[in-house]
C-alpha cells in the first residue's frame, strides 16, 4: 500500500538502506482559498506532500504526483483532470451534494471532513488488486455459494466480448463505441471486484471522454487498450482460484 512514507527510487550512488523515503505527492486544484487551505493542511498533517496547482493552464505539476485532488467547480478543473488522466493518476473530486466530476476515481463531499479525506486518499493510493476479496465478499457474500460459479462464467465471457469490442472500436477509430464499451467493462469489473481491470477500463473511458470533448489528444490510447486486455486473464484466474478454495 502506498502510505504517506512511500519509498522513493534509490540513488545509484547510495545503498538502499540509506535511501530516504519520500511522502506520497498529491496535486491539489481548488479555487476556494479556504477549502484549499483546509484540505492542504489536513493532507500535510497526514504526512503527504501537497503541490497546489495554482494555474490550471499549466497542469504539468501533476505529472510526478501520485494522486490529484480537484474541486469540481474549480476553474480549469477539466484541464487538470485531462492531465491527471494522461499521467495515469487516480483522481479524488471535492464536490457539493449532487455534483460530480467526469473521470474522477472517487468523490467526497464539501465541506471536507478529515476522516472521509483520509480514508479516500488512503484507498486511492493503495495499489489495485487483481481481485479485491473484500469487494467480492461484500457484493456476493459466501464465495462457496454454488451460484457464484455460474456468475463468474458469465462474467468471464462478457469481459472477453467487451474487450474484443473495445479493440474493434479502437481499430475502427470509433471513439463513441470505445467509450461505451470501456464503460460497460468498467461496470462489469466493479460488480465482481476485479479492481485492476476496473481501473484500466475506467482510465480508458475517462481518457476517451476527454478526447471526444476536445480536451486531450489521442496519444496513449493504444497503450491503455493493451493494458486493459492484459488485465483480463489474471482476473479470470483469480476468480477461478476463489471457486477452488
Amino acid at each position: 500500500m502506498l502510505r504517506p512514507e512511500q519509498s522513493g527510487v534509490s540513488n545509484s550512488t547510495q545503498s538502499d538502506t540509506n535511501s530516504t523515503p519520500r511522502p506520497a505527492r498529491i496535486a491539489l486544484r481548488e479555487d476556494s482559498a479556504t477549502v484549499a487551505l483546509h484540505v492542504r493542511t489536513l493532507l500535510q498533517h497526514m504526512g503527504y506532500a501537497v503541490r497546489v496547482i495554482a494555474d490550471a493552464a499549466d497542469a504539468t505539476g501533476v505529472d510526478d504526483c501520485d494522486l490529484a485532488v480537484i474541486g469540481v467547480r474549480a476553474s480549469g478543473a477539466d484541464a487538470v483532470v485531462s492531465r491527471s488522466l494522461l499521467a495515469m493518476l487516480p483522481i479524488l473530486a471535492l464536490a457539493p451534494s449532487s455534483f460530480g466530476l467526469a473521470g474522477a476515481s472517487a468523490t467526497i463531499s464539501v465541506p471536507v471532513r478529515a476522516v472521509e479525506l483520509r480514508d479516500a486518499v488512503s484507498r486511492l493510493l493503495e495499489p489495485a488488486k487483481v481481485l479485491d476479496h473484500d469487494v467480492l465478499a461484500t457484493i456476493w457474500g459466501d464465495h462457496r455459494d454454488p451460484r457464484l460459479a455460474g456468475i463468474i462464467d458469465v462474467f468471464a465471457k462478457e469481459i472477453v466480448q467487451l474487450a474484443d469490442r473495445v479493440e474493434q472500436a479502437f481499430a475502427a477509430g470509433d471513439m463513441a463505441g470505445l467509450e461505451l464499451n470501456a464503460h460497460a467493462l468498467k461496470g462489469a469489473a466493479a460488480q465482481i471486484g476485479t479492481s485492476v481491470l476496473r481501473i484500466a477500463a475506467g482510465r480508458l473511458e475517462g481518457r476517451v471522454r476527454e478526447i471526444r470533448a476536445g480536451r486531450a489528444e489521442a496519444s496513449g490510447v493504444a497503450d491503455m487498450v493493451t493494458t486493459l486486455r492484459a488485465a483480463i486473464a489474471p482476473a479470470v484466474t483469480e476468480l477461478n482460484a476463489v471457486l477452488g478454495e
